[in-house]
């Protein structure tokens, strides 16, 4: 796991002599596992950005704990409906929308209207 943070999951599975396949397999288990125990208790203060997942148009929006500067979901696409599945993770996970007090975000018009819709009528 440490290396797949550092490096591309191809050159790993080169360097260990298994395929790629069986990476991808040990990082899904892993992230399925911390996924499990996520607790958004103390999350006040999200960050929210896109970046493309691949080449072309895919993206992915990924929301951050500003206090621990960890990840803390990631979510396919980069429009409004990320911020509502964000929303909906908080609770799944012993987290609350009104105790979200701080957001930062570009000037993306979906991001704000995001938060706007699902974050600010609750405060």
């Amino acid at each position: 796991m440490t290396m797949a943070d550092q490096m591309p999951i191809n050159r790993i599975a080169e360097m260990e002599g298994i395929s790629d396949t069986r990476i991808w397999q040990f990082i899904i288990h892993y992230v399925e596992k911390d996924i499990n125990t996520l607790d958004l208790s103390k999350v006040t203060c999200v960050g929210v950005d896109e970046t493309s997942s691949r080449r072309g148009h895919n993206y992915v929006t990924l929301f951050v704990d500003m206090d621990s500067s960890k990840v803390i979901s990631v979510t396919r696409g980069k429009d409004s409906s990320t911020v509502q599945a964000f929303s909906a993770l908080l609770p799944a996970h012993k987290g609350s929308i009104k105790q979200i007090t701080v957001f930062s975000s570009d000037l993306s018009p979906v991001f704000i209207s995001g938060i706007n819709k699902y974050f600010l009528k609750h405060i």
